[in-house]
């Protein structure tokens, strides 16, 4: 542990606050068994085999051959409404991250707690709140178009190091797409800005220019 800026505060710190949607988990063995998307069909048990479509060329729905068959047809009939004007559903979701993020925060070994749920609640037409399960407070972000925006807000902050004037805010904004009405794509992006005469020093002891950055990409599933 270096003494210049807690290493273990700040990991406690983000354990316990870290984002939009993170709750103090556990371990997630087994995690995903409960996932609601494991039981969609890939295809729809109702069509039969005697769908005109198929086989009559003067059927008139839209046919794989049929040129004016239309990209929006294409995205309902897959159920994808990337894109789409999305409205979320409310209540209870599950968040589970997918890797790939950055860190510029090298004195951070990974700044993120894997997986956990949050709540959404719809406040306006175009504005909904989320809950985080790390009792941390709910915030509110935009939505349209089939993307989300949550502004940056902080999530917390380091302890302060006695006998030294430097104490790093962790800020975090989150943004990303909704797939549909039940599912999201989605980014924590995230910085660490030093407040206080010593953050200089602060700095060159871990290695790292304030502010630092890093993402965390995640994924979400209505439960």
């Amino acid at each position: 542990m270096n003494p210049v800026l807690s290493r273990v505060a700040l990991l406690a710190c983000l354990a316990s606050t870290p984002a939009c949607v993170i709750s103090d988990g556990g371990d997630d063995d087994g995690a995903g068994t409960d996932d609601p998307s494991a039981t969609a069909s890939a295809t729809d048990p109702s069509a039969g085999t005697d769908d005109p479509s198929a086989t009559d060329p003067s059927a008139t729905g839209p046919s794989a051959t049929d040129p004016s068959a239309s990209a929006s047809d294409s995205a309902d009939e897959s159920g994808d409404d990337s894109g789409a004007d999305v409205t979320p559903a409310e209540g209870l979701w599950q968040y589970e991250e997918t890797g790939g993020g950055t860190n510029d925060c090298t004195f951070l070994r990974d700044p993120s707690n894997g997986f956990g749920q949050f709540q959404i609640a719809l406040t306006g037409p175009d504005t909904l709140t989320l809950t985080p399960g790390d009792d941390t407070e709910p915030f509110e972000c935009t939505f349209g178009g089939g993307a989300f925006d949550c502004a940056e807000r902080l999530t917390g902050t380091t302890d302060e190091v006695a006998g030294l004037d430097a104490v790093g805010n962790i800020l975090v904004s989150v943004e990303g797409t909704l797939t549909s009405e039940t599912t999201l794509d989605g980014v924590q992006n995230g910085h660490i800005e030093c407040e206080g005469a010593d953050c200089a020093l602060a700095a060159g002891a871990l290695g790292v220019t304030f502010p630092c950055s890093f993402t965390v990409p995640f994924v979400g599933t209505a439960l």
